[in-house]
């Protein structure tokens, strides 16, 4: 057999190989977009379009086109108070951040690997108990009357002033809820970007005199400002979303003082008698928008900044 024979036979032989490796991967891949159709983007549409419409779950679809759109931009300052509400928790979210950080390189900082292993595993077992258990948990240790607070408080002899039921205080108590907020997913990345850190860059600003504060400054911060970076994408994510802990400690009150656009959008169309889907609909495209924007807006910064 001629050697051009022989090459068409390894190239059409090396073709059907790659079509084969082509449709497996299409294979594997295919539940997966079957998923994220199913549960993402037919949702996300199935919104956008029920968000031009009036309807309240059980009467007929009435177009109102920009109606609701018209109504939560200019008729609305519910809406618009929770946004600007999200500045507060927006600080919180830095003051978290910050000190999970300053927890992550300690921990990592430790000599002894039996104690720093002990101490990884302090942070990262509270990540298996339910939200919800943490929350309920938080919302007896605020109760004016027999909370954990108010006992201490009292065998002082002070008054305790009910944190979830003054609007000047509940939204930096609901900050507060998870203190010191060095556990969870947070930690782990940090802990392990410090941990990736190049050990003999640190030994040699070390060499050449340069003190601890100046090498966490000016080479490990930088080095992990991508995962800074992504976290603080996430975090925004989840303030625009944040619904859940307000509902369950608070429920927006009191006087609506910690209602969120999240919980706005939720009880917009689940906690009234006279539910607003087209209006919660809308809502939740221009969080939906808003959010995009700010991780746009996060993502393009980062590569600036690496460029």
């Amino acid at each position: 057999m001629s050697k051009s024979v022989l090459s068409k036979t390894n190239k059409t032989h090396s073709s059907i190989l790659a079509k084969k490796q082509n449709l497996y991967a299409y294979l594997f891949i295919l539940p997966a977009f079957v998923f994220l159709f199913t549960f993402l983007f037919m949702p996300l549409t199935t919104a956008i379009i029920k968000s031009f419409y009036r309807y309240d779950g059980m009467a007929m679809n009435v177009f109102v086109g920009l109606k609701n759109y018209q109504k939560l931009f200019f008729d609305d300052p519910k809406f618009w108070n929770s946004m600007v509400r999200l500045l507060i928790y927006l600080v919180g979210m830095f003051v978290c951040l910050f000190v999970q950080v300053v927890t992550s390189k300690l921990v990592q900082s430790v000599a002894n690997q039996t104690l720093q292993k002990f101490f990884r595993a302090v942070f990262i077992v509270p990540m298996v108990v339910p939200s919800v258990v943490t929350l309920l948990m938080w919302k007896f240790i605020y109760y004016p009357d027999i909370g954990v607070i108010s006992r201490i408080l009292e065998s002082f002899g002070v008054n305790y002033p009910n944190f979830l039921g003054n609007p000047d205080t509940v939204n930096y108590a609901l900050i507060f809820v998870g203190f010191p907020w060095v556990a969870g997913t947070s930690f782990i990345i940090l802990y392990s970007a410090f941990q990736g850190v190049d050990k003999s860059v640190i030994e040699s600003a070390r060499v050449s005199g340069a003190t601890e504060a100046t090498i966490f400054f000016k080479i490990e911060l930088p080095i992990i400002m991508p995962q800074l970076k992504v976290l603080v994408v996430y975090g925004i994510i989840g303030l625009v979303q944040q619904y859940e802990k307000n509902l369950i400690m608070t429920n927006g009150g009191p006087n609506n003082a910690s209602l969120l656009p999240g919980l706005y959008m939720y009880n917009t169309a689940f906690g009234s008698s006279e539910p607003e889907f087209g209006y919660a609909c809308a809502i939740s495209v221009v969080l939906f928008v808003a959010t995009m924007a700010a991780s746009v807006f996060a993502m393009r910064f980062k590569e600036d900044k690496d460029a």
